[in-house]
């Protein structure tokens, strides 16, 4: 198959002299809200090249002619570098969606709300449309209370996400708070999973690693009750085979709060830490958040399920196009809490 790369700047397509000389396209897309990137090269001697404005929008598509391309997101340019003699261009932009309103501190509170409909008002201010995991966006705090206080709007949702065992992230237009290392789009359906075989595979580029983690029993996170006046626990069950109990250091404004800090605790202890690492011939539809397995490599490797971490697309004139991935063992099924408090 022929692979094919289609580049827009402010809307215009990259083609005649520019696209000639273009000498690679990478775009790397990220698990969560850490920036998804976009890095391109071209020649620009004689006749000489007009640079890429900066803050200019980039767009890109990747794939290939007979199979179609795939959108891979919008992009702000934020370096632009002239190198001389011999003469190139080198351009860098950063996702365009993790900008403007959603980092601007702000005071604000919200009375009998849902986590939900807190960030869908977010993201409408913002000019994006929230997609929130059903588990994650029914979650009410205090009596719907919900305080912003000298804060981005972008700081609060990540924290309050992480919190609820959730990954935030802003993908073409849409702020999402999926439900961590599950493989699911936010409102609960399977994402589409990658099956990589031998085939697919570029020599000399596949690990697994295998690495041990203590293990916890129970997960315990305080409160302050005011009305017994007394510090309390919630607990939420981690690995039935351990042996000690994980205490959290913070202390939570409430009982719900501390049951889903204990819950998010747990299944994040639950997690492998197993990794791999591969590059693959290109795959516009590996990205970030994508679950994937392997058929064909190894009787103990085979079926495992792993979650994208990083995803970063390369695309150079000859043209070649490859994937190199980056990710982590698919978290098991949280077992639920026993909720039992007691003081202390």
């Amino acid at each position: 198959m022929h692979p094919k790369c289609v580049l827009t700047i402010d809307g215009q397509p990259v083609s005649g002299l520019f696209w000639e000389r273009l000498i690679q396209v990478t775009v790397t897309d990220k698990e969560g809200t850490r920036s998804d990137t976009i890095d391109f090269q071209f020649e620009a001697g004689t006749p000489f090249v007009a640079l890429p404005r900066k803050k200019s929008i980039i767009q890109c598509w990747l794939g290939y002619a007979e199979t179609g391309i795939e959108f891979m997101g919008k992009f702000e340019a934020d370096e632009v570098e002239l190198e001389f003699l011999p003469y190139q261009i080198h351009v860098q932009g950063k996702s365009a969606d993790v900008r403007g309103k959603l980092k601007q501190h702000r005071e604000k509170h919200w009375d009998n709300q849902t986590f939900g409909g807190v960030v869908g008002e977010l993201a409408k201010e913002a000019g994006l449309k929230a997609q929130v995991a059903p588990r994650i966006a029914q979650f009410r705090g205090k009596d719907g209370y919900f305080a912003i206080g000298g804060e981005s709007p972008l700081h609060w949702i990540e924290r309050h996400a992480q919190r609820l065992d959730g990954l935030f992230a802003i993908k073409n237009g849409n702020l999402i708070v999926a439900d961590k290392g599950a493989g699911q789009t936010p409102g609960g359906g399977a994402v589409g999973a990658l099956v990589i075989t031998p085939p697919m595979v570029i020599e000399g580029t596949g690990k697994v690693k295998f690495t041990s983690r203590d293990t916890h029993k129970k997960v315990k996170a305080g409160y302050h009750d005011h009305k017994d006046a007394k510090r309390k626990h919630e607990t939420a069950d981690a690995d039935p085979k351990g042996e000690a109990d994980y205490t959290m250091r913070h202390t939570y404004a409430n009982k719900a709060e501390a049951k889903q800090a204990a819950t998010a605790r747990a299944k994040e202890l639950q997690r492998s830490a197993d990794s791999t690492g591969v590059t693959i011939e290109g795959n516009p539809y590996a990205k970030g958040g994508v679950p994937f397995s392997y058929a064909g490599i190894h009787p103990e490797v085979d079926g495992m399920p792993f979650i994208i971490e990083t995803a970063t697309h390369t695309f150079s004139k000859g043209p070649a196009y490859l994937t190199a991935i980056q990710g982590k063992a698919k978290k098991t099924q949280a077992s639920g809490g026993s909720g039992k408090s007691g003081g202390k």
